[in-house]
Order: structure tokens, then C-alpha cells, then sequence
């Protein structure tokens, strides 16, 4: 089954999975409206009854055939953050085999799960395994700009008896934390008018993404600063551009030597008193990731991931407080937490125990996952412990040998997700 794993999943790396302009039947834009019609094609014709969501997201079901039955979920999702194409030492939207690894933007996240899922489908009708329920592999298309995909599903679908969400780490992900993207705003002092023309770094539509590049015009002089991009759940794995470009601006702006002392450098928490941390969730982490000039208004955005002991409405008091300035909330996720000994953490933690021969508790992550957006759902995979698989930066890519693993992992997963499902309802 590996050669037709890897062409589709090959195929689907090649279309460029990027929001853009909505349109009819298409929200997120027409290559996402092309990335959900290959899916949706390919799970027919593997014999799965498809749903098509609006665009918003499509599922591909297999099992019992008592529409009554109890249904759980594989939650993935086809939408991938952008790339510079230059920086990358393979193509990026096509499927690369190189020192044996597999190279492409959302080999990991999260095409590769999403189209691994679907060949284990696949087998499980091939080779005609009874099931007590429902598997449903819903598949959006906003995780990385919002999740208004699975929001809208929420909606109007039918909701899981539980779910599981291979877009984290492995073993298994029992806390999650608070996802706040938010803008600060203050007048620019004289000093930065006369020198700094032009300040630009970051994608405001993609905050999650640290930042590779920054641009400023200062004094007639075009400067480009370069970093190296990563997901702001890790911002110290990052190399922020924005902190560079602060960093030499400080010379010409007292407001510029205030935002490179308070935001631009590893003790930043606590200058502004925001070192929040504790046990079940870790510690909190910020991120500049965004910056412009408008209208004499300088406009920063960041990425905050927030542990349970953090209030968000605090955060940005204590922020305004030292910064001098306004705040504006973006978007806002709620932390996540499941008891280390509910009956989905431990089957997935046996799981990975059995296939691997590893034992290991459940992890904490910054990153946000659709398992917040859905009741009883648990990030399981597909990044193994102490592995660097450069989501959200150049040269995204899993080994060959971890790539197999997930068949044999999911699959003996969801056969043990069925069997909870029974003991739970005798």
C-alpha cells in the first residue's frame, strides 16, 4: 500500500493549499476548494460515503451501516501555511524523497496524516472489518487561519462520540494552551516620524508563523533584516527578524528602544509581568510576529500561548500597564485539559506503547489543535518525542521510517478507539 500512499499523498502536496479571496461553495478560496474536491473524489472513490460541508470542511465515513450506530471522528486538516520557496532545498508543494526522509509543506502537518487516515479507511473496508460504529475522517480547511472549518461543523454536523486529532505529538497530548492573538497600538514619538519611514515585517493573516523577514526605511536607507521562521508555539526554535529590526531601530526612536526592551528579547515576560506558568499547562510564550505603520499608529501583533493560570483580560492590563498602550483581541482559544486517566489518553498512550515499545506520559503543547473545537477529542501524533520536523519553516519533512510507523499506529488505534466505545456503553 506504501507506493499508493505516497502518490496521493504526492498529489495532494501539489496543490497549493492557501487561503484566498472567497468565493460560491469556496470560503476559503479556490485552491482550497480544489485541495477539499480531491479529497472528497479520492475517498469515493475508495468506496467511503462523503459529505461536502460547504466548503468549510468535508468527512469521508466508513462502518456500521445503522445510520443510528455511534460515530467517532479522525480530525485533520488540508489548509498549510505559506512558504518562501527560495529558502527551501527541495520544492515545496511536491512530495521529495531525499536522505531518506519525505520533504513537502504539510507532510506533516497535516496532509501526511490526513491521507494516511484515508488509506487505513481504505483497508479497514477492503478487508471488511466489522466495526460497532462510525469512523468519520472530517477534514478541514481553516485550521491554520482560525478554524472556522470545524467551527462551522460544529454547527451543523453530527457530533463525535469522541475524537482523535493526529496534528500534535506522540504520545499524546492531554494539555493544551490558550491561544491569544492580539494587537498593540501606541502614536509614534517625533523622533521615529523623522527617521523611520517604513516598517514592515510578518503576516498578520498567519500570526502563528515567527517571522523570517523585516523590512524598515530609515534615514533614506532600505534595510531587509533575515531570521529563520517556525511555529510561534516554539518561539526560542525561531530566529524573530522583527527582534533584529528593533534592535538597530532603537537608536533613532525612544519608542523603538522601548519596543525592542519590552517585547524584542528571552526576559520579555517578566518585564512585563507576565511570567505566568504551572504544572498542568507549562509556562507562557509571546511572540512578535507581526508590524506596521499606519497613519502615525505603530500596530504590533503577537502570538501569546497562555497556561491555565493565566487570564487573558489580565495579561493585556499588565501589558498596557508597561507598554503604554492599547490592545485589541484578535482571535482567542480556550486552554484544553483532559485528565491524564481518562479512557482516550490511555488507549493512546497503550497504543503507542505497544507499537513503539515506549512508555511515556502524556505532553503538554502550546501549539492549538481541533481538539478544542470538538467535545471529548485528543491530539494523538504524529510527531515523535525529541524528532524536528520544521513545520511552519523550510524543509518541512518526516523519516521514512517514522512515516510507516503512523500506518500501524492510527490503525490499531482506531480498532482500540471502537473497543472503548463498547465497554462504554454496556
Amino acid at each position: 500500500m506504501k507506493n499508493e500512499i505516497l502518490k496521493d499523498l504526492n498529489e495532494l502536496l501539489s496543490i497549493k493549499s492557501l487561503p484566498s479571496k472567497a468565493e460560491k461553495n469556496a470560503p476559503f478560496g479556490k485552491q482550497m476548494r480544489q485541495t477539499l474536491d480531491w479529497f472528497l473524489n479520492k475517498a469515493k472513490e475508495y468506496g467511503l460515503k462523503t459529505h461536502d460541508g460547504d466548503g468549510y470542511y468535508g468527512w469521508a465515513e466508513l462502518g456500521n451501516n445503522d445510520k443510528n450506530a455511534p460515530m467517532f471522528a479522525i480530525l485533520a486538516h488540508l489548509d498549510v501555511v505559506g512558504v518562501n520557496e527560495s529558502e527551501w532545498s527541495v520544492p515545496p508543494f511536491v512530495l521529495t524523497q531525499k536522505d531518506n526522509y519525505l520533504y513537502g509543506r504539510g507532510v506533516v502537518d497535516n496532509k501526511g496524516p490526513a491521507v494516511v487516515a484515508l488509506h487505513i479507511l481504505k483497508k479497514l473496508k477492503e478487508d471488511s472489518i466489522q466495526l460497532k460504529h462510525r469512523i468519520r475522517l472530517i477534514c478541514g480547511c481553516n485550521e491554520e487561519s482560525g478554524s472556522a472549518c470545524l467551527k462551522q461543523y460544529a454547527k451543523v454536523d453530527e457530533i463525535p462520540s469522541f475524537s482523535m486529532v493526529p496534528d500534535a505529538d506522540f504520545p499524546c497530548i492531554n494539555s493544551e494552551k490558550g491561544i491569544m492573538h492580539f494587537t498593540v497600538s501606541c502614536d509614534l514619538d517625533e523622533d521615529f516620524k523623522q527617521s523611520i519611514v517604513y516598517l514592515s515585517f510578518g503576516d498578520k493573516s498567519a500570526l502563528n508563523v515567527i517571522p523570517d523577514t523585516a523590512r524598515i526605511v530609515v534615514n533614506g536607507e532600505d534595510i531587509i533584516f533575515k531570521g529563520v521562521a517556525g511555529h510561534a508555539m516554539k518561539p526560542d526554535k525561531g530566529d524573530n527578524a522583527s527582534w533584529k529590526a528593533f534592535e538597530y531601530l532603537a537608536q533613532f526612536s525612544p519608542l523603538a528602544e522601548k519596543v525592542f526592551e519590552l517585547f524584542c528579547n528571552k526576559d520579555a515576560k517578566k518585564l512585563l509581568d507576565i511570567d505566568y506558568s504551572d504544572e498542568q499547562s507549562g509556562i507562557l510564550t509571546m511572540s512578535l510576529n507581526h508590524g506596521e505603520v499606519i497613519n502615525d499608529k505603530l500596530y504590533l501583533s503577537f502570538d501569546m500561548r497562555l497556561p491555565i493560570s493565566a487570564d487573558k483580560d489580565e495579561v493585556l492590563k499588565r501589558i498596557e500597564k508597561a507598554f503604554s498602550c492599547t490592545t485589541k483581541i484578535i482571535n482567542y482559544k480556550h486552554n484544553l485539559f483532559i485528565d491524564k486517566n481518562s479512557p482516550l489518553v490511555q488507549t493512546f498512550l497503550r497504543v503507542y506503547e505497544n507499537v513503539t515499545g515506549e512508555k511515556l506520559p502524556p505532553v503538554q503543547t502550546g501549539g492549538g489543535t481541533y481538539a478544542r473545537e470538538l467535545p471529548n477529542a485528543v491530539a494523538f501524533g504524529p510527531t515523535f518525542p525529541n524528532i524536528e520536523t520544521h513545520i511552519h519553516d523550510k524543509d518541512e519533512r518526516i523519516s521514512k521510517e517514522n512515516f510507516d510507523k503512523w500506518f500501524d499506529i492510527y490503525y490499531k488505534a482506531i480498532l482500540e478507539l471502537d473497543k472503548i466505545s463498547m465497554r462504554n456503553e454496556k
